[in-house]
């Protein structure tokens, strides 16, 4: 019996081993992903400043004031952002500028429009007509984040406010999961060498440019490691010298993974030593998925031929595999409801649109649902995962047609 999806995203991930981690400079680290938790190198703010344009004054100054007994303090020399600041002592008022160190005798800001500055001939004066409350219009010393303070997590993206915060902080460097490195090979002999020029019975490789360009999009360096021909004299052979050439972490083939006398791939992978984690998921289209472990711990998955099956395969198996190396959580989808008749032990992979409407979202699948049909998936924008208990519940979960990780 066949694993259903879940089972199978269970396996994978349990066989995945976590990417190794590497330091980088902060300003390299755009899109990554954490693997360990980054620390504050120093406060933010780094010094108690004003919050807006105004006058930084003692609250204890304006007890009691009021409109008939208003407190009219001095004004002093102005503060301004960046610069040290005057000489100050109390029961004084200081111009100041949002940012601008607060000076030491004074806790708080009177916002500028609020303040009624009077002149006399011994200078200006701010009269205050309400007591002012203690901390009013101030910006804290380390309220944003404290020197030693986790500040992003692992398994996090450093995204462009994560850029400006660590930035802000004192990072300059942090630890991130290197990226995982795919490498990828075709099989089947009905597969012409030269896209542009297929022979009679031939076709183009669609399946390579379609996984590199997923791959790609979602930010994972991939390496095309040449075509394998179906001559079992040979096959075990070649296999083996694609795997041992490569470096990358986990390796890929599109085809030979089926029932015929010429798939291949399970075959070869057993005699080499691989373990077989699972061929065959009870699911439509893509069933013959096969993961499989190298002997030197890698993973192998060989995706089916036909390119929706192909597609399929990496997008959610693939894709789980990555983001768990990543330390990251599995998709989760979002819930839609769906007009299709789902198979009976069988999930289904749909491709469809997905539709925001007052009664909530929709998901609307595309009519041929074929796995050599691509037509359908050029005019869809997301897939659906029809589960069994969708069908009487009519709500599915949809996902974007293609993630991004690392873009």
């Amino acid at each position: 019996m066949k694993p259903d999806v879940a089972t199978a995203l269970d396996w994978i991930e349990a066989a995945c081993v976590p990417a190794p981690l590497e330091t980088i400079a902060l300003r390299a680290a755009a899109g990554r992903i954490t693997g360990a938790p980054v620390h504050a190198v120093r406060p933010f703010p780094r010094f108690a400043m004003a919050a807006m344009d105004g006058y930084a004054l003692s609250s204890a100054d304006t007890v009691g004031a009021s409109a008939l007994t208003p407190v009219r303090l001095p004004i002093g020399p102005e503060v301004l952002t960046g610069k040290s600041g005057p000489p100050t002592k109390a029961r004084m008022a200081y111009p100041i500028n949002t940012g601008a160190a607060l000076p030491d005798c004074t806790d708080s800001v009177v916002a500028r429009e609020r303040a009624k500055p009077v002149p006399t001939p011994a200078g200006d004066i701010l009269s205050i007509e309400a007591p002012i409350a203690s901390g009013l219009n101030r910006r804290e010393a380390g309220e944003d984040a404290a020197a030693g303070e986790i500040v992003l997590a692992a398994g996090r993206r450093v995204t462009p406010d994560a850029m400006a915060a660590l930035t802000a902080y004192g990072v300059t460097c942090l630890q991130v999961r290197r990226v995982p490195r795919l490498g990828l090979f075709s099989t089947g002999d009905e597969i012409a060498r030269e896209a542009a020029a297929p022979g009679e019975h031939q076709h183009a490789d669609s399946n390579r440019p379609m996984i590199e360009a997923a791959a790609e999009y979602a930010g994972i360096p991939v390496t095309f490691l040449g075509h394998i021909s179906e001559q079992p004299a040979h096959f075990e052979t070649m296999l083996a010298g694609a795997i041992a050439s490569s470096d990358a972490d986990i390796l890929l083939s599109t085809g030979a993974v089926s029932a015929g006398t010429r798939d291949l791939i399970r075959p070869a992978l057993k005699a080499l030593g691989a373990e077989i984690l699972l061929h065959g998921i009870a699911m439509r289209p893509g069933k013959p998925l096969l993961v499989a472990k190298l002997p030197d711990g890698r993973l192998y998955f060989g995706l089916p031929g036909n390119p929706v099956a192909a597609l399929l395969g990496f997008r959610f198996f693939v894709f789980a595999a990555l983001r768990r190396m990543f330390g990251l959580k599995r998709e989760a989808g979002i819930s839609a409801r769906f007009e299709a008749t789902p198979r009976a032990g069988t999930t289904l992979f749909a491709r469809g649109r997905l539709e925001n409407s007052l009664e909530g979202a929709r998901f609307c699948a595309e009519a041929d649902q074929r796995s050599h049909v691509m037509r359908s998936v050029l005019a869809s924008d997301s897939w659906a995962r029809i589960d069994d208990d969708a069908c009487a519940s009519g709500v599915c979960r949809v996902y974007p047609k293609f993630p991004s990780l690392l873009a």
